[in-house]
């Protein structure tokens, strides 16, 4: 077969066939290849025996080039990864880890952040490097850990609870909540708007795997809290637009006013009821203004008060006028005040309800009139022999206004009864006359008629009071007190009825040594006392028998006890010295009788004479002290149920005592003395001055003698041998000094 040429130009000689060369060129190049092909199979056949053998090396070891979290772990056992990897984690977790926001730092142990390291699983993952894939991939492994390395991060479990305790307790410092736009009143009463802030919020998840990559790296430094904006809900614009109302009503108090009164609404209190809210409209607190209300309404509320009558100080009759309810509409007021202070209004009118009392000015000044008319002046007091008056201060104090709202008559006029008696209480004594009874006197044996007797009178009061206010009722200018007139018990017809037949008791004491004066006295206290009758349930009185003690009833100065300027008793002269020695006898008579002792007083001092047997006991004395206006008295009762009579004999040497009547046949016994309290006197003898004596005369007044105390009892029985008195005589007596008188008188 033919081929026709390619087309050629003449100069190309490259395409001119060289068939022997070509030859040989085939057999050369095939002659290499089959040298190269055996070459790379011996190589891939050493590669793969290399490879096998480098693997089974480090069968259970890393393979070199490893590194975790910067620890060498090259070749090693699991056993070294573990405790290489624990003695980094151990080494990092010495330090606390801090953990910031912006300027602020908080340094918080490993441990507290719940993270630990999980050894088996970090040694899986560095045992699994290169033992995975085909032969192929894994020699890839193998080489770039030899060249580059291969860095591995520990495994760590977290406890998510513990984690996020451990931020809950350092939040608090770092975030915040977002504070929204306001508008401010402040207590002075100024409006200001206040701008919104956003809020601060910790995102746990981010600052979680921050923490992780930290403790993965193993390398100490800081790791960021990842914190989160929060807008705040309501801003500027929706709240500004309440700034002007709320600046006005805040722009001035607020008078609120009724007929009580004003009260002033400050800014300050102003500014506790106004506020803004989250839509920017102004709003005023309802419930604060009616608590504002609510106050001056307790102070504006009172009820009605009837009109009343009272009487000045110059004793007039005047109108106390009438007070109208009044009481507060709470809503109201509330309503106003509300609508005022939303409209910046500065005045606002208490809405006050009122009603008139019962009693009206009319009728309290009319009957204030019906009382000035009704105690009049006064009225004037009669009785027999006088007269007086009960001025009208004295019925204005008696006179008792009651209101009666209920009543067609709205008022009673009426007399403190009470009150009326008090003012003439002290007519009481004025007009009191006592009776007298008809008074006898035993003379020379014979009961004779001494004293008429006389009918007594007393005022009576109650009496007195009703014929008052009767007469005042009816319009009377004068009125008579009511007397109760007093009949004597006795009259000069019970002479004749009169018996003394017995003596009951008796007694005697010695007088004869006595001075001159002294026995004038006594001689003369026995004449006065001598022969008076009592009445049965009488009283004998040794005062009101005896009278005055002066010269001009017989007595003369002689020597008595009385008190020393040192506070203590002494002997001196006395006009009527030694009518003790009388009331003794007449009181030891009427001891033995057995009649009841109303009144008796001990000496200062124990005088011996007294004590003498048979009548006289150690304590048995009566001590008389007779002034013009007071007086220690000797008394005793006639409760025998017959008249008796007392027998006085002054003889010159003994006053004789007798207790004469009818025997009522009482049996009256008497135990010996008890003596205590023994004090012995002193031994020098006192000297006291007297200007009674001559001068250079010296006169022995007292002798030192013991004192004591003296117990005496007496038990008197009837004749049924019951027992109708039991007396017990207690007398205490102070230890006499020997006392001598110097005469500083004229000679």
């Amino acid at each position: 077969m033919n081929y026709a040429p390619p087309f050629t130009t003449p100069n190309d000689l490259t395409t001119l066939p060289r068939p022997v060369v070509r030859r040989a060129s085939v057999e050369r190049i095939s002659h290499l290849a089959t040298i190269g092909f055996v070459t790379m199979f011996v190589v891939f056949l050493v590669g793969i025996a290399g490879f096998t053998a480098f693997g089974f090396r480090y069968a259970d070891r890393t393979y070199p080039g490893m590194t975790i979290a910067g620890a060498d772990v090259s070749g090693l056992t699991r056993e070294e990864v573990a405790a290489a990897v624990q003695f980094r984690f151990q080494d990092f977790a010495s330090t606390p880890l801090t953990l910031t926001a912006g300027e602020q730092s908080f340094d918080i142990p490993v441990a507290e952040l719940g993270i630990t390291l999980d050894e088996d699983a970090t040694v899986d993952r560095a045992m699994a490097v290169g033992r995975s894939g085909s032969l192929w991939e894994r020699s890839i492994a193998w080489s770039r850990g030899a060249l580059d390395g291969s860095a591995l991060q520990p495994v760590f479990a977290i406890d998510d609870v513990a984690f996020r305790n451990a931020l809950e307790d350092l939040a608090p410092n770092v975030i915040f909540g977002p504070s929204d736009a306001r508008i401010d009143v402040s207590s002075a009463g100024e409006a200001a708007l206040v701008a919104d802030v956003p809020g601060l919020s910790l995102n746990v998840s981010a600052t979680r795997q921050n923490v992780l990559e930290r403790v993965g790296s193993m390398v100490p430094g800081a790791v960021p809290l990842s914190l989160v904006s929060v807008p705040a809900a309501i801003g500027v614009a929706d709240v500004e637009g309440g700034l002007p109302d709320a600046r006005r009503a805040l722009s001035s108090v607020i008078v609120l006013e009724s007929d009580d009164g004003k009260w002033g609404m400050s800014r300050s209190a102003l500014s506790e009821l106004v506020w803004v809210d989250d839509s920017g409209t102004m709003q005023v607190r309802r419930e604060g203004v009616e608590a504002y209300v609510q106050t001056l309404a307790s102070q504006i509320d009172h009820p009605a008060e009837n009109a009343g009558i009272t009487v000045d100080g110059g004793g007039a009759f005047v109108l106390v006028p009438q007070v109208n309810a009044a009481t507060v509409d709470v809503n109201e007021t509330v309503d106003r005040l509300v609508s005022a202070i939303d409209r910046g209004e500065t005045s606002v009118e208490i809405g006050v309800g009122r009603s008139q009392p019962a009693i009206l000015n009319e009728t309290a000044q009319e009957w204030a009139e019906r009382a000035d008319s009704l105690v009049g002046d006064g009225v004037e007091l009669t009785w027999s022999g006088g007269s007086s008056q009960l001025g009208r201060a004295d019925l204005i104090a008696a006179l008792v206004i009651e209101s009666q709202p209920d009543s067609d008559e709205q008022f009673a006029l009426s007399f403190d009864e009470a009150v009326l008696a008090e003012r003439l209480a002290p007519l009481q004594e004025d007009l009191a006359i006592e009776r007298e009874d008809a008074q006898f006197r035993l003379v020379d044996g014979r009961v004779m008629f001494q004293t008429e007797a006389k009918q007594g009178r007393e005022l009576d009061l109650e009496g007195s009071v009703g014929a008052v206010v009767n007469a005042v009722d009816t319009g009377e200018p004068r009125v008579a007190l009511a007397m109760t007139m007093l009949e004597p018990a006795y009259t000069a017809a019970d002479r004749s009825a009169i018996s003394l037949p017995d003596v009951l008791g008796q007694s005697r004491t010695y007088y004869g040594n006595s001075s001159d004066p002294r026995r004038n006295n006594v001689e003369r206290a026995t004449e006065i006392e001598d022969g008076w009758l009592i009445p049965p349930d009488g009283i004998f009185s040794y005062a009101e028998f005896m009278g005055l003690v002066d010269e001009a009833n017989g007595f003369v100065t002689g020597y008595g006890i009385v008190a020393d300027p040192e506070g203590g008793v002494t002997t001196a002269p006395v006009i009527g010295g030694g009518i003790c020695q009388v009331s003794t006898t007449i009181y030891q008579a009427a001891f033995w009788s057995g009649l009841p002792i109303v009144e008796r007083w001990a000496h200062p001092y124990w005088l011996q004479g007294y004590g003498e047997a048979p009548y006289g006991m150690q304590g048995l004395d009566a001590m008389v002290n007779i002034e013009p206006d007071w007086a220690l008295d000797l008394k005793f009762e006639n409760n025998t149920g017959n008249w008796i009579a007392l027998v006085m004999v002054a003889d010159g040497e003994n006053v004789h005592a007798e207790i004469r009547g009818t025997n009522p046949g009482w049996e009256v016994n008497v135990a010996e003395p008890v003596i205590t309290d023994v004090v012995k006197p002193g031994e020098t003898m006192i000297y006291t001055d007297s200007p009674e004596l001559p001068r250079g005369e010296e006169l022995q007044v007292e002798h030192a003698r013991e004192g004591f105390t003296s117990t005496v009892t007496r038990v008197v029985r009837n004749a049924g041998g019951n027992v109708i008195d039991e007396y017990v005589l207690e007398s205490t007596y102070a230890a006499s000094r020997d006392t001598t008188l110097r005469g500083t008188g004229e000679e």
